[in-house]
């Protein structure tokens, strides 16, 4: 396996515990996600919805395990999409510098990267 191969496998499996770990939006704002820091960002329309609907979307979203290279070319596990009550929403996480400013230069060193996972109903893409 050569280093950016396993780069890409090391980063995929840091989403996927951080992503996991996201059971409860109204303690993940910002939160640890079993040792990987970072924040949930939902957009207008999934911030609109009651609590309880934002609450089934993020626990279909951490229960999202089916990755293949069609949905997920560059192997980093790092977008998706989930269908509840009729509607489609799209998440993905995105890799940023400590202060959240900044696209990580070391994307697979938790000491040095923070993640935004956001999510978003299909029609706000």
């Amino acid at each position: 396996m050569d280093e950016k191969t396993e780069n890409k496998a090391v980063i995929a499996s840091q989403n996927d515990r951080f992503r996991e770990a996201l059971t409860d939006f109204k303690k993940h704002m910002i939160c640890m996600g079993q040792g990987i820091f970072g924040k949930t960002v939902f957009t207008p329309m999934v911030a609109e919805l009651y609590d309880q609907k934002r609450q089934a979307i993020l626990t279909k979203i951490a229960n999202t395990s089916a990755f293949d290279p069609e949905n997920d070319p560059y192997g980093e596990h790092d977008f998706g999409s989930v269908t509840l009550f009729d509607q489609t929403y799209f998440w993905k996480i995105d890799l940023y510098d400590q202060n959240f400013q900044y696209g990580s230069e070391q994307r697979d060193d938790l000491t040095k990267t923070r993640r935004v996972l956001t999510i978003m109903h299909s029609s706000e893409y």
